[in-house]
């Protein structure tokens, strides 16, 4: 049996659990609207990997719908099988902080403020454009 692989519409329409964004606006502190849009977004880099059958890296604040879709994982696996791959998380190791300076940038990565100019990332943003035909939100992907 042939997977079908879906439109991105209808992976943007793919129901969420209703608790998921309500769970990123009490741990994240952010507007009910934002935490749509992150996961919105999220599930948005997950087909990106799919069907680009290449490495994706979300920005830091992507990377937060990502992580409570993980929670929810009837969810996860469900939509995994509608895109056709199942995208495993895995996390990058800290980076090494010798500086005060260093020390901020890893937690404004932490916070959501990716590392412009990564090579995955990059690609990230435009593969987006590329297969979506549209240039990435930068309040989602800095």
């Amino acid at each position: 049996m042939t997977h079908k692989t879906p439109t991105l519409a209808e992976v943007d329409a793919f129901a969420v659990p209703d608790l998921l964004a309500n769970r990123i606006v009490r741990l994240h502190g952010v507007p009910l609207d934002f935490a749509e849009g992150l996961i919105k977004e999220a599930k948005r880099m997950l087909y990106l990997a799919h069907i680009s059958d290449d490495s994706v890296a979300p920005s830091g604040r992507v990377d937060w719908a990502w992580h409570e879709m993980l929670m929810f994982t009837r969810f996860y696996k469900d939509f995994a099988e509608f895109i056709g791959a199942f995208i495993h998380h895995v996390p990058n190791p800290p980076p090494a902080v010798d500086t005060k300076e260093e020390a901020w940038e890893h937690i404004q990565a932490t916070l959501g403020v990716p590392r412009p100019g990564t090579a995955t990332y990059e690609k990230t943003k435009s593969h987006y454009e590329k297969f979506f035909n549209e240039k990435p939100d930068p309040l989602y992907w800095p």
